[in-house]
């Protein structure tokens, strides 16, 4: 009995559908994915894989040392295939970071809409941060790195380029918080030093979090990040009875 040799395209296939159902596909809406053509759709899954594997490559040897090589034999495309839909390295390295931000900032966006009270809101903003890049830890590792070297590697492409990305992102949390700020509830400083310095919060406990082997559940950093970010308005809230 010959052993069934499965078509590359059903396995792609079969991985957008699994990814959409539990709700893990990086793909940004499933649901367009349905109503375009066949060949478009693969296009975009077989992108998303490439996307995919090279996260995990920057992630673990940094843009420097990581080649396209090693990105086209993990996701098992050739090169010439990885030419088609990224002109370069650098532009690989950025539309990982573009696209991963972007899908941070939407999360951003429909919390906004939700027009909670300050506490509430604040509390789902460290938790979406919490849980998107405890999701995508291999893209919370690149981030970090590029952060790193923002401050020690000025002057090339790469830094001009991530500068400007995180900057647009910082601005776009800063905005998120704009509101709660200006009316007093997280401290008398200005709206970018505050929403800095939550994110500069969130970002050091995940950080740890990674480095201590993940135990802490999700509600438990929430709960830790809000107190001691926090603690000063709430001691006034306690006095005001806000």
């Amino acid at each position: 009995m010959g052993i069934a040799i499965i078509p590359m395209e059903w396995l792609f296939q079969i991985d957008y559908w699994f990814e959409c159902e539990t709700n893990h596909s990086p793909l940004r809406d499933c649901e367009s994915m349905e109503k375009i053509g066949r060949k478009e759709r693969e296009r975009r899954i077989r992108r998303d894989s490439i996307l995919g594997v090279a996260e995990e490559v920057f992630a673990r040897k940094g843009f420097s040392a990581a080649t396209m090589g090693e990105v086209a034999r993990g996701s098992e495309f050739g090169m010439s295939t990885l030419y088609k839909f990224f002109n370069s390295k650098l532009d690989l390295y950025s539309s990982i970071i573009d696209e991963k931000l972007s899908r941070l900032q939407e999360g951003l966006s429909q919390i906004s809409e939700m027009r909670l009270d300050w506490r509430k809101a604040v509390e789902r903003f460290v938790s979406h941060h919490l849980q998107f890049f405890q999701e995508n830890t291999h893209f919370f590792r690149i981030y970090m790195a590029e952060k790193f070297r923002l401050s020690h590697e000025p002057g090339e492409e790469l830094h001009a380029r991530m500068k400007a990305r995180i900057a647009s992102y910082a601005e776009y949390a800063e905005s998120a918080l704009r509101q709660w700020i200006e009316e007093g509830h997280l401290g008398s400083s200005g709206a970018r030093e505050r929403a800095l310095a939550l994110l500069s919060t969130v970002e050091t406990y995940l950080s740890r979090w990674l480095a201590d082997g993940n135990t802490a559940s999700a509600d438990e950093q929430v709960s830790l990040i809000m107190s001691i970010f926090f603690a000063p308005a709430n001691a006034v809230a306690a006095e005001t009875g806000d």
